[in-house]
This record gives structure tokens, C-alpha cells and sequence, in this order.
């Protein structure tokens, strides 16, 4: 089972505050451990987050919500397109009122290649749009980014989660 979407989506669906401070500009977030950096949407903070490897991005909180951005890495030596689609099976048979929205494929800024999912289901009582980034982080290693928003009107956030993950570089450890 692809555990990295799959928490990703489940466990980490949260109602988060925004508690950081406001940028003017997009700063670039560098995970040293994890091998990657990220351009922040402006307005957004990096935070820590109990139990994740990874900190979140998290956006201003709009009707008592605070999109995030989680991340998650997993290792599987599966192709990037087998390991989405096991993905898709493990959230199908954990999430039962999962509607898929789209899958498409892109890349990064510096040429990675990755696939885009949209996702709408229900969490905690809430109904979420989520957009799920998978990319080869490494050899061996798979890297799931997780962007959570409100589904009613969620799809406005479709440009700047992209623009993040089209951002990604994969950094020197």
C-alpha cells in the first residue's frame, strides 16, 4: 500500500492555524533531510507539525480552515506511473467516498517528471479538495505532497498549489 498518500490524506487533515508570520515574496523552503526545497506561496509559513519527518506549509485560515501543503517520502522502486497507480487503489479501498477529480502528468521547473491527482472526499466531517504531487525523489525514493483545501471554492487554489510544486527542486543532502 502506498502509505505515504494515503497518511497524507488521512492522518494529516487537520484545521490548522495559521500562527506565522506574513511574507511579502515567495521564500524558498529547504528540507535538508528529505533532499528538496519549495517555494512558499506568498502569505504562506512553514511550520512543524507533531509527528510528520517534514514541516507543512500552511495559508491563511478562510472559513476556520488553513490550506496546508504535507509531505511526505516513501520508498518503492516501483516506476513513478505503477506507483500512482497503486496509490489510487490503496485510497480507493481506504476512502469510500473518494471522487476523483483528474489525473495529469507535468513536470518541474528543472525538468522532473510528476503526476498531478485531484481528489474530492469527506475528512473529520469536512469536504476537501485535495491535489496529490508524486514525484522520484531519489533512486528508490518516492515524494507525495499533499495540498488540502475546501472543496467549495477549492479549485482556486489549483494555480498556486501547482506553482509550489512546479518550484521543487531536489537538493544536494
Amino acid at each position: 500500500m502506498r502509505a505515504a498518500i494515503v497518511m497524507n490524506l488521512l492522518a494529516f487533515v487537520v484545521m490548522i492555524p495559521n500562527v506565522g508570520g506574513v511574507q511579502d515574496k515567495p521564500a524558498r523552503h529547504v528540507e535538508k533531510d528529505g533532499g528538496f526545497s519549495i517555494e512558499l506561496p506568498p502569505n504562506w509559513t512553514a511550520q512543524e507539525f507533531g509527528g510528520l519527518k517534514f514541516k507543512i506549509l500552511v495559508g491563511p485560515v478562510v472559513n476556520g480552515f488553513g490550506s496546508n501543503m504535507v509531505f511526505m517520502d516513501e520508498s518503492s522502486t516501483s516506476n513513478l506511473k505503477d506507483y500512482v497507480a497503486a496509490s489510487k487503489k490503496a485510497l480507493q479501498a481506504v476512502i469510500k467516498d473518494i471522487k476523483e477529480i483528474s489525473e495529469t502528468e507535468m513536470q518541474t521547473a528543472e525538468g522532473a517528471a510528476c503526476v498531478r491527482l485531484v481528489f474530492e472526499a469527506e475528512h473529520q466531517g469536512i469536504r476537501l479538495r485535495q491535489t496529490v504531487y508524486c514525484l522520484d525523489l531519489a533512486p528508490g525514493k518516492k515524494l507525495a505532497i499533499t495540498c488540502s483545501t475546501l472543496a467549495d471554492g477549492g479549485d482556486k487554489l489549483d494555480a498556486v498549489f501547482e506553482a509550489s510544486a512546479k518550484s521543487l527542486r531536489i537538493e544536494k543532502k
